[in-house]
């Protein structure tokens, strides 16, 4: 029972490595703004697998897209604040800095 937890903790933790890792080449491809939209819809789609998975399978696979839009948006978000302040952001937030504001 318990390596069901270790192994859901670890896919998160291993997809976050990886988005963080990834995230520096694809801002400098595709920009900010772009990075932090493909992140929230890999975070979104994975809390939709969890939330809706009927195998442990399928949570993995939530569980890794949550982490990689998780490693995809926390240095998006760090690279998007200005004036060297460092903000730490809610999930609404991060939406809105991807899509509302025209100045990213």
């Amino acid at each position: 029972m318990f390596d069901i937890f270790r192994l859901s903790v670890s896919t998160y933790t291993g997809a976050t490595s990886v988005g963080c890792f990834l995230s520096g080449v694809i801002m400098f491809f595709t920009g900010r703004r772009i990075t932090l939209q493909k992140g929230i819809v890999s975070l979104t789609i994975g809390w939709i697998l969890i939330a809706l998975s009927n195998s442990q399978h399928v949570m993995y696979i939530g569980r890794g897209m949550d982490g990689f839009g998780r490693g995809l948006i926390v240095l998006a978000v760090l690279v998007i604040t200005q004036n060297n302040k460092i903000c730490f952001c809610s999930y609404r937030e991060y939406c809105s800095y991807a899509f509302l504001m025209d100045d990213i």
